[in-house]
């Protein structure tokens, strides 16, 4: 049903070895080649480029990749960064999705096996309601999102159908000042692309994504944000993640007003919100 590509810079070797033992671990070795990404660092003086090299070298990179699969367009395409890990059944479980993508929503653009999520706690009570339906059932659910602030596009399937227009869609648009992945946000919820995130999510961001080559060291609000982001992982350790999550912002400091809100939120996410 597909093809994968992972970006990866030349000078990333451990990166390169890490991702691709992965791949060979999980049995996904064959389905994957290796597509060296733009240097950023490199080719940034040639760009009248409000970007810094890192998100430049990105948007670049995706219109390098979908410059040449458009020509092709036979099968679907999976982008990976080489900052992720897919889950153990990745290979025949996305198969299957995309199978039944196709038959049941065929306007559908863009697949996230995972996504970095700005949730209200009324949304992510819903999201969390399919994460339990997956650990009863081991059913998976296709969250549409036109309507959710979202970012990261490091585990990204593009479907065939698709890649010219994905190609015509970002082809310049670096010039914008807009990192790739806060424009593919905004391209969906423009309506320009139709793109669904899987639940629970089939990847997940590696070791090396806290040492990113598009930004500095993750500061802490980014970490919390990831912390989270790997908690909707299907083999998410959430005990651990919990007590991740607690060291994080164990030295916070909040508002009375941020107090009660917190509280609210608290009983909006509980077993007995809805209950008389």
């Amino acid at each position: 049903m597909y093809r994968g590509v992972f970006l990866n810079l030349k000078r990333n070797e451990q990166r390169r070895a890490d991702l691709v033992r992965h791949l060979e671990e999980i049995q996904a070795a064959s389905r994957y080649e290796r597509l060296e990404a733009v240097d950023g660092m490199e080719v940034a003086s040639r760009y009248a480029a409000r970007l810094d090299p890192g998100n430049l070298g990105l948007w670049l990179t995706h219109e390098k990749l979908f410059q040449e699969a458009s020509r092709v367009a036979d099968q679907h395409v999976h982008l990976l960064e080489d900052d992720v890990l897919l889950a153990e059944n990745f290979v025949g479980l996305l198969d299957n999705l995309l199978q039944e993508l196709d038959v049941r929503i065929p306007s559908w653009d863009l697949l996230f096996t995972d996504a970095l999520l700005h949730l209200r706690p009324d949304e992510f009570r819903k999201l969390a309601d399919g994460i339990t339906l997956y650990r009863q059932s081991g059913k998976y659910t296709l969250v549409e999102l036109e309507r959710l602030p979202f970012a990261a596009a490091s585990s990204v399937v593009f479907n065939k159908r698709s890649l010219a227009k994905y190609c015509r869609l970002i082809e310049g648009n670096w010039a914008q000042g807009t990192s790739i992945d806060l424009y593919i946000q905004d391209l969906v919820h423009r309506g320009e692309l139709k793109a669904f995130v899987t639940l629970p999510f089939m990847s997940t961001v590696s070791r090396h994504s806290v040492a990113s080559n598009i930004g500095k060291k993750l500061n802490l609000s980014h970490s919390v944000s990831e912390t989270l982001r790997r908690s909707f992982f299907q083999g998410a350790d959430l005990e651990l993640l919990a007590r991740e999550m607690r060291e994080l912002v164990a030295a916070t400091t909040i508002s009375p007003l941020a107090t009660i809100y917190l509280e609210a939120a608290k009983f909006v996410v509980s077993d007995q919100f809805g209950r008389s």
